[in-house]
């Protein structure tokens, strides 16, 4: 078993690379929400409104 020491840069480092990945994830998620969300917009009728003929 193998125990990396990164010290104060390289710990810096990681914590920007996932701060990055944490950005990323973020972003796509919020472009898939609004997608889906234009994607599953219907137009939902009114069961119990009658139609005026």
């Amino acid at each position: 078993m193998e125990i990396e020491i990164f010290g104060q840069e390289g710990a810096s480092q990681v914590q920007l690379d996932n701060q990055k990945t944490l950005e990323k994830y973020i972003w796509e998620q919020e472009s898939e929400d609004r997608l889906r969300d234009t994607i599953s917009k219907k137009k939902y009728i009114n069961p119990f409104k009658q139609k005026n003929n």
